[in-house]
């Protein structure tokens, strides 16, 4: 008898879980005909469209973005994506390039800041379109896309159907202390010093446990180090000496939990918000995040500052940890950065 309940029982669930996956398969079908016919005419799939989609197979949801992917793109006509998967020594660079090559017209970028930031640099300054598949933490440039990165037929539906925009991206020259330099482009946000000592200071298993929590963990830690001197110069301006524990080069200034770095930059404005931070005690550090919060954007506060540039340099006597879109990039003694207007064509 106790047999035939638990059967009865298993049979129940089965149902149920059949029922709850047709329902779902159903709702993203009928959001994608939505989207589908809201898309204004800039943003509707062309016949001739081929999607390349770089993945970081690391990523948890991977595979079931995968998959949905592949369900989005037969519903909707479109033959089926190439696959290109990341590896740890190379986050999309080489995949980016082949995509193109095969002749993809649309490459979508799914992982976290970094397989994103590859991807973008790779198409910088070309027609084909970007879309974004958020599987990561911060998910940075997706939410200065106004994406709905806790939405997964959200931001499917925006990679597939979305409005096709162009936008800003940075090309960065990094200085090292061997003399050596190398050029790299991004597309939300560099720095160096407390920003980018933070992300090397994030445990990688804690950030898996508990997401974005993991860098205020590290954060806290880092909060105590001591600020430098940074020599600035602001296009064809002086330059001028700072006392800072952190200068971050915004080419949009969305954070995590709403906080908006630099409350005047845009992503399609032609320019770089340069933020100067010179907090002494972790009272200063807290006038920052409630600036963050509020959004204040005086010029004058010794603690916080805000400049807006096309070029700008920084450059200090001793290296300094540096970072671009969230993924440290070792130690520089200069940083010089432009804003490329209109270098990525992306579809949001």
């Amino acid at each position: 008898m106790q047999l035939e309940i638990l059967a009865l029982l298993l049979v129940g669930v089965a149902v149920i879980v059949a029922v709850v996956a047709l329902l779902s398969v159903r709702a993203l079908k009928s959001r994608l005909r939505d989207m589908e016919a809201a898309a204004p005419a800039e943003g509707e799939p062309q016949a001739t469209e081929r999607i390349g989609v770089v993945i970081n197979p690391s990523k948890k949801t991977a595979a079931l973005a995968l998959e949905r992917l592949n369900r989005a793109c037969a519903h909707s006509g479109r033959e089926a994506p190439r696959v290109y998967r990341t590896t740890p020594e190379d986050p999309g660079y080489a995949m980016a390039r082949a995509a193109l090559e095969d002749g993809c017209t649309t490459v979508i970028a799914g992982g976290g800041d970094g397989t994103v930031r590859a991807v973008a640099e790779v198409m910088t300054g070309r027609e084909e379109i970007l879309a974004l598949l958020p599987l990561g933490t911060g998910n940075l440039l997706a939410r200065n896309l106004e994406i709905n990165v806790d939405d997964d037929d959200a931001w499917l539906a925006s990679a597939l159907f979305g409005s096709v925009r162009r936008i800003d991206a940075a090309r960065v020259r990094l200085s090292r202390q061997d003399g050596s330099t190398e050029t790299k482009e991004f597309a939300v946000i560099a720095g160096i010093g407390f920003d980018a000592e933070m992300m090397d200071a994030t445990d990688s298993d804690l950030k898996a446990r508990i997401g974005a929590l993991a860098y205020a963990e590290a954060g806290f830690r880092q909060m105590r180090g001591a600020r430098r001197t940074v020599r600035m110069q602001l296009d064809d301006g002086p330059e001028q000496e700072v006392r800072a524990r952190s200068v971050m080069i915004a080419n949009c200034g969305r954070l995590q939990g709403g906080v908006q770095l630099a409350p005047n930059a845009r992503i399609d404005d032609g320019t770089l918000d340069v933020v100067v931070m010179s907090p002494r005690s972790l009272m200063g550090w807290g006038w920052i995040m409630l600036k963050g919060m509020v959004r204040h954007t005086s010029r004058r506060d010794p603690i916080i500052g805000f400049s807006q540039c096309q070029r700008v340099r920084l450059s200090v006597d001793e290296p300094i940890a540096a970072q671009l879109d969230g993924d440290t990039d070792g130690s520089v003694t200069q940083i010089e950065v432009e804003v490329l207007p209109d270098a990525l064509t992306v579809r949001c």
